[in-house]
């Protein structure tokens, strides 16, 4: 509906290299909508982001949101550090 105000909080999920958001709760103009509802799903399918290659043999293994912003985790295996 336009101009009534769409609230959608979601989580970042990490897929192959791709930050995407998916929705834990959502309301339309106050009143709660379901999150799998195809106008959350389709406001949030067009957010992702790729992460870029990342040095010293690093493999991203997740994302999470905060306060300061989203962090992207990562490890490396086989690594010798000198």
């Amino acid at each position: 509906m336009l101009g009534m105000p769409l609230v959608i909080t979601a989580e970042p999920r990490l897929d192959a290299g791709v930050v995407t958001l998916h929705a834990d709760s959502a309301t339309l103009a106050g009143r709660p909508l379901d999150p799998a509802a195809s106008a959350v799903a389709g406001a949030l399918s067009r957010e992702h982001r790729q992460l870029p290659p990342l040095p010293l043999g690093l493999s991203p293994t997740g994302v999470t949101a905060g306060p300061d912003g989203t962090t992207a985790h990562a490890k490396a295996r086989g690594v010798t550090l000198a």
